[in-house]
């Protein structure tokens, strides 16, 4: 089939496109809206180093990997037992884990600590009481092998908007396929039918 005879063929099922793109990209918008929303937020923490280093540069290097080090740590069963313990609700610590995540950024000595919660509030509440048990923990247990410092440097803020669902980017994601979808619909009627449309044919 040339492109002349596609683009025929396409328009002469025009319906058959236009009715999938606005049925699927209407039906993403409507359910996605509809999805319980999830809002996240961050708190940050410092990693310092108290070791004698020999220079600056030594000392900054050696809390970079300090905070990578950390950065594992703080995803321990046992890290999260404790924040379990600090908030209200019965979660297990694997459902704690399930809502956090946890990033060393690149090149300097602060780690994220980024959650997740059914409201901006629980959201905030659940970063910064991972962050702030986390901190106390490494002052107690691990402060003495280590040589560092964790304080949290900048607290978790209820967020203002969800980060999920977002209706607006699925239905225009939807949009685009629901087009290939559709010209394929029209394409397969076409072969389907095998009446006479016109003299020529």
């Amino acid at each position: 089939m040339s492109a002349d005879q596609l683009l025929l063929t396409l328009w002469r099922r025009r319906w058959i496109v236009l009715l999938t793109v606005v049925a699927a990209t209407a039906a993403t918008y409507v359910v996605s809206r509809g999805l319980p929303k999830v809002y996240a937020s961050e708190a940050t923490l410092f990693v310092g180093n108290r070791s004698d280093a020999t220079s600056d540069f030594e000392a900054i290097q050696s809390a970079q990997v300090l905070a990578r080090t950390y950065a594992e740590l703080i995803q321990s069963s046992n890290v999260a037992d404790q924040v379990a313990g600090e908030l209200p609700g019965d979660e297990t610590a694997d459902e704690i884990l399930e809502r956090t995540s946890f990033q060393p950024i690149s090149d300097t000595q602060l780690l994220v600590v980024e959650a997740e919660g059914d409201s901006p509030e629980e959201a905030a509440d659940l970063a910064n009481t991972y962050a702030e048990t986390f901190a106390a923990s490494a002052q107690d247990e691990l402060a003495a092998e280590t040589n560092g410092q964790v304080t949290v440097a900048d607290r978790a803020q209820p967020a203002s908007a969800p980060v999920r669902p977002r209706p607006t980017l699925y239905a225009a994601v939807m949009f685009v396929f629901a087009l290939f979808l559709g010209a394929g619909l029209a394409l397969l009627r076409d072969r389907l039918d095998t009446r006479l449309g016109s003299e020529d044919e």
